[in-house]
């Protein structure tokens, strides 16, 4: 990777940490300073590589992105028409459209081609991975310590659960989950014992930090991960050995740290979360049994589905980008997350944002099945498990705060997954001439065309 590339690349890496991770938001929402700064960098390399643009004709699942890009803003036209009485703020859509959509794709495809080269190697993931573990063992030192001396919180819920480096406790448990078969990739790729240990312990902490945010469905992904990863690379003893040792060091350190927030995340293992009295409370609120089980997420998925009964043309086209808030909250009376992505684009773009996003996910599933399995199946099963828990994510979050980190480092591996294609061919290429030499040399007898 060239010293210019290496400039780039790690600046917006400290771009994405510094203005999505530890600035204050700013008093007026949406084109903050920050941003501006963020998007003239993201400019100026786009112009520095302008030569090189029409990479991006291969980026994947660049087509749906593009339409989803467009149908968005053509979403939030016919928004008044479909409001029926909700109070739509437009400046509020519009950055609801940049954080969801616009930030992600821009360094989506931003990673993408400042990776999408020979000289970039492994280099950038590496630098993704390392930051976000050391991040995570920032913010279990600042809970350890109470010393903070940035604005990041590494608590939430009320300062009752640990949340990493995101705001909310579930989406900083998924953000782990979703870095550690990368983690572990770079840990059996590493020749030096110094890394290899520093991506176990990344590994172990990442571990500690799901556990302490109480996550049920970071937790059971989490289980779920080890179990692929270790039926797929058939390292057994490594992963039980690891999940075991993570086990006892989460109990050790919540234990020396803060016990009770151990046993708060244990209680929220219980399937029926919360004392009696609470249920009592929950069930005269209209709250079933599935509903406790699953944090109330059945109970606003129902409120979605009677959204769509009142208003039947909106489960076609939806209700415009933006506009689920100021809807749900007829509903309920109050704004609750949708805790589904799905579901979400659903009720704002209609049938089309559905379609959009399994298109998005089908060619960026065919991309690295294509390109990566045939020449590196570890990567392949490493990126397969971080995919299965972004999908496992989106159907249970809607994890906005780690949209831009995601979007980034899938945008490295894509351009990463180019390179193991491209040195597999080369090293193909280059022997291909030996064995024609061979070919020509050697006599044309039985036992050398079996030895072939």
């Amino acid at each position: 990777m060239r010293p210019l590339n290496q400039i780039l690349f790690f600046g917006v890496l400290a771009m994405i940490v510094v203005a999505k991770l530890y600035v204050a938001p700013s008093a007026i929402t949406g084109l903050s300073i920050k941003n501006v700064v963020l998007y003239l960098a993201c400019v100026s390399i786009l112009i520095f590589y302008m030569n090189r643009l029409s990479l991006l004709k291969s980026l994947p699942g660049g087509k749906a992105m593009a339409v989803l890009l467009v149908l968005a803003p053509l979403s939030m036209l016919y928004a008044p028409v479909l409001a029926d009485g909700a109070h739509l703020v437009a400046f509020n859509m519009l950055v609801d459209y940049k954080n969801e959509l616009f930030d992600p794709f821009l360094l989506y495809g931003i990673a993408y081609l400042l990776t999408a080269r020979p000289e970039a190697g492994l280099r950038p993931l590496r630098a993704v991975v390392i930051t976000f573990g050391l991040l995570n063992i920032l913010a279990l030192s600042y809970y350890v310590t109470g010393i903070n001396p940035f604005y990041q919180h590494v608590l939430s819920q009320g300062h009752t659960r640990f949340a990493s480096y995101a705001s909310y406790s579930n989406q900083g448990a998924y953000s782990l989950a979703m870095f550690i078969p990368l983690t572990y990739y770079l840990y059996v790729r590493s020749r030096l014992q110094g890394a290899r240990l520093l991506y176990l312990f990344l590994i172990l902490t990442s571990i500690a930090g799901i556990a302490l945010s109480g996550s049920r469905g970071a937790m059971l992904a989490l289980a779920a991960e080890f179990f692929l990863l270790m039926i797929w690379t058939r390292q057994y003893a490594f992963f039980l050995r690891v999940f075991a040792l993570g086990a006892v060091g989460v109990l050790t350190f919540a234990l020396v740290t803060h016990g009770h927030f151990l046993k708060d995340a244990l209680d929220r293992m219980r399937l029926f979360a919360g004392n009696h009295h609470t249920n009592q409370l929950l069930r005269s609120e209209g709250f079933s049994t599935i509903d406790i089980i699953s944090s109330g997420r059945t109970f606003v998925w129902a409120a979605i589905l009677r959204l769509f009964t009142l208003h039947p043309l909106a489960a076609f086209v939806g209700f415009g980008w933006g506009t689920y808030h100021a809807h749900i909250y007829q509903i309920l009376g109050t704004v609750i997350a949708t805790h589904n992505m799905f579901l979400k684009m659903w009720v704002e773009v209609g049938f089309a944002g559905l379609f959009l996003t399994a298109w998005l996910g089908r060619d960026v599933f065919r991309f690295f099945r294509r390109t990566v399995r045939p020449h590196d199946r570890l990567l392949y099963q490493c990126i397969l498990s971080a995919m299965f828990i972004v999908l496992w994510t989106f159907m249970l979050s809607v994890p906005i705060n780690v949209y831009i980190i995601w979007s980034f480092t899938f945008g490295i591996l894509a351009g990463y997954a180019r390179y193991v294609r491209e040195r597999s061919e080369a090293r193909a290429s280059a022997n291909t001439p030996v064995m024609a030499s061979t070919r020509n040399a050697a006599p044309a007898t039985p036992q050398f065309r079996r030895a072939r």
